[in-house]
């Protein structure tokens, strides 16, 4: 029986047969194998026999993953082109990108990171017309630290920053003074799920949340977990947790420009949805009011005196944005000032992406058409008044401004733009570029086709395709495929430099939207979760089918991608087509999906994956999971494995577990590969070493397993004819 109809009859109730472990095949995988380990669930004993690689620093894997890379460094050693190819690479990675600013008094703050830097460093403009000033340069400090977050106190004297080191997901807090640009010793922890501290009015503290410290030698593995809201007093450093959840949750505060109230994001880690607690800072004591629709998304966009103003999916799948009166929130009806509309508002993902605000009196929405984006602007009685066009394929990833100021920040991103900041006077209505990123190529080198594929039960969705103008369409072009289908997320093309190099190379790029993320609102999302995880497959294989029934491309050169949450999804395309493609690459993956809660922020994709220790949820996570359903004996198609080996989020052993079980199973010649980007975390290749380093040998994999099919990689500085 066919994978895709087997999974079916799981997710939908019904249960198939066993499974046998993986028979030997790659000695070195074998070697580490334990049989005798496994994971017990729910009365269940589920083979997991190479256990042992969780533990990434011992001795046996340390040995296991040098055999890996010896073996990759085999298989690539007369690949033709290669250096050309990752000096190429390095260049792609070589932008100046900036953040949109952040104002405070009469001052803006931004991070800007120069080409070829690791870490971006932070300016101040000191007025509209003042040049910037630079505050912190960490480069001169001869550290390993990079900024991950800013908190301008509101007069703009001081700003509170979150500092990581290495590649640790563990945020260290300092205060640095504008004036003398002296950056204090750290005040407090937290980590990045726990998003920025936010400033009482006053400045004279701050709320953030903390968590409990990782054991010694843990912070790379152990869970993060018990997040606890504190206020810290910046003159005395008198520390108070001022709200402790009940259950597991994720947590994130804001304060509001006028300084009245304090808003609490508490999503659970096991079910959709959140709620927000908001407390009235004037009066005495802290008291919360909830404001909740069980189990739908809300989010605080701002307030006008005591009324409140809310994004929400509740009863409106696609989106609306309502106004709760405060104080007496439980009672308080939600009123709706923008209703429902046709297209979706992208203000539902949970992994970022969130465009929607109030600005200066009016509310800023980004709107999705089949996965494309417009700005809308609204007054705050909810009368439409301007939309702005966006990039297209691109989206807004990022929004700066408040309540109580006009001017609104945001930065797009494309293909050919690593993040562009633009300026919108919400008054009247201008928007012209702020910070101009540098790109290595130009725009009108590339283009892209927005196509709409029929899925397996005729549901219509969205694909861009994406290729160097006037590439024939000839029927052979390798085509590499990506897919993502989870939390929501709105998968739009940003700027990768390994894409941009396969295509000056001829080849093709497409990235549907499939079900799973949030590119037609709620109801598309959960379309694509836990018992209809199915239809993210499904969606998935027809976009592949349409790619060759379109004469782009053949079977033997697709390239089937996914990585971190959608790396179940390109491995699960691999079992159920198992030489389907003519390459398969799996990045920053999360493919043991039973035991992955017990790793890091892990335990918070239960909402979304589903939880391994819910009986309930078991059998659907049993059938989805990479690293459990290998079939032995079966012929699979070339795979590289590709992983950070200092990833704090999808950790390293999902790959390294992965590559083990799928070597041994592998039942003809088809290599399977693992790449360890050294030094790297989730977000590898951000760098020009690491780019050329891990998206090199990638692209290097697929010219080896796909022949004579890639040519033309532009050399460092070349000219565009």
């Amino acid at each position: 029986m066919k994978r895709t109809a087997l999974l079916a009859l799981v997710l939908t109730g019904c249960t198939a047969g066993g499974r046998r472990p993986p028979a030997s095949s790659a000695a070195s995988s074998t070697a580490v194998a334990d049989e005798n380990a496994f994971v017990e669930l729910h009365g269940q004993r589920v083979p997991d026999p190479f256990r042992a690689l969780e533990d990434v620093s011992a001795p046996a894997t340390t040995s296991w993953r040098a055999a890996q890379e010896e073996r990759l460094a085999s298989f690539l050693a007369d690949v033709p082109g290669r250096t050309e190819l990752k000096r190429r690479l390095a260049e792609l990675s070589r932008f100046r990108v900036d953040s949109p600013p952040l104002a405070a008094g009469e001052r803006l703050f931004f991070t800007r990171r120069e080409p070829g830097e690791t870490s971006g460093s932070l300016y101040a403009l000191d007025g509209s017309t003042a040049p910037p000033r630079l505050l912190l340069d960490l480069r001169s400090a001869g550290t390993d630290r990079r900024i991950a977050m800013l908190a301008p106190r509101p007069d703009g004297a001081a700003v509170l920053v979150g500092t990581t080191r290495g590649k640790s997901r563990w945020i260290e807090l300092a205060l640095l003074d504008v004036a003398s640009g002296r950056l204090g010793d750290p005040v407090a922890r937290t980590h990045t799920l726990g998003g920025a501290p936010a400033w009482r009015r006053d400045g004279l503290g701050f709320y953030f949340v903390k968590y409990p410290e990782p054991a010694p030698g843990q912070e790379a593995t152990a869970p993060v977990s018990e997040p606890r809201l504190a206020f810290r007093e910046a003159s005395t450093g008198r520390e108070e947790v001022v709200y402790v959840p009940e259950k597991k949750v994720t947590l994130a505060a804001a304060t509001s420009p006028d300084g009245r109230w304090l808003v609490v994001s508490e999503t659970p880690a096991d079910a959709p949805g959140n709620r927000l607690l908001v407390a009235d800072l004037s009066r005495p004591g802290l008291r919360f009011d909830t404001l909740e629709m069980g189990g739908a998304a809300v989010t605080w966009l701002g307030n006008h005196g005591s009324t409140g103003f809310l994004f929400t999916n509740a009863g409106a799948p696609r989106g609306r944005i309502v106004r709760a009166e405060l104080g007496a929130a439980a009672a308080s009806p939600w009123v709706d000032v923008v209703p429902e509309g046709r297209e979706a508002i992208a203000g539902g993902s949970a992994v970022g992406g969130n465009v929607v605000g109030y600005f200066g009196g009016r509310f800023v929405a980004a709107y999705l058409k089949d996965g494309t984006q417009v700005l809308r602007v609204f007054s705050e009685s909810g009368a439409f008044e301007r939309e702005l066009p966006l990039p297209k394929a691109g989206a807004v990833w990022a929004l700066a401004g408040s309540s109580d100021r006009k001017e609104l920040y945001f930065q797009t991103l494309a293909l050919a733009d690593p993040g562009t900041v633009h300026v919108l006077d919400v008054e009247t209505m201008s928007v012209v570029p702020f910070f101009l990123a540098s790109s290595p190529i130009r725009p009108d080198e590339i283009e892209v086709e927005h196509v709409f594929v029929t899925s397996g039960d005729g549901t219509r969705v969205p694909m861009f395709v994406a290729h160097r103008r006037g590439l024939a369409k000839d029927g052979g072009r390798p085509a590499y495929v990506y897919g993502y289908g989870a939390f929501g997320w709105v998968s739009f093309i940003w700027y990768q430099p390994k894409v941009l190099a396969w295509l000056e190379m001829g080849g093709v790029y497409a990235q549907p939207s499939i079900r799973g993320g949030g590119e037609y609102g709620e109801e598309w999302h959960r379309a694509g979760t836990g018992a209809n995880r199915i239809n993210g497959l499904r969606d998935f294989e027809a976009s592949l089918d349409w790619l060759v029934a379109s004469g782009w491309t053949s079977r033997s050169r697709l390239v089937v991608n996914g990585g971190s949450a959608s790396a179940p999804l390109a491995a699960n395309v691999l079992l159920d087509r198992p030489n389907g493609a003519g390459a398969v690459v799996i990045d920053r993956p999360i493919l043991d999906l039973l035991r992955f809660d017990r790793f890091t922020q892990g335990a918070y994709w239960a909402g979304e994956l589903g939880s391994p220790q819910k009986a309930e949820d078991f059998a659907l996570l049993r059938a989805w999971s990479p690293y459990h359903n290998i079939r032995a004996g079966t012929c699979y198609a070339p795979t590289l494995v590709v992983s950070g080996d200092r990833d704090q989020t999808a950790v390293p052993s999902h790959a390294y577990k992965f590559t083990a079980a799928l070597q041994r199973g592998q039942g003809c010649a088809n290599p399977v590969l693992l790449k360890v980007v050294h030094g790297a975390d989730h977000n590898y290749g951000v760098v020009p070493e690491e780019a050329a380093d891990a998206y090199g040998d990638e692209l290097a994999f697929l010219t080896r397993v796909l022949g004579s099919a890639l040519t033309g990689v532009k050399t460092p500085s070349q000219p565009t004819p």
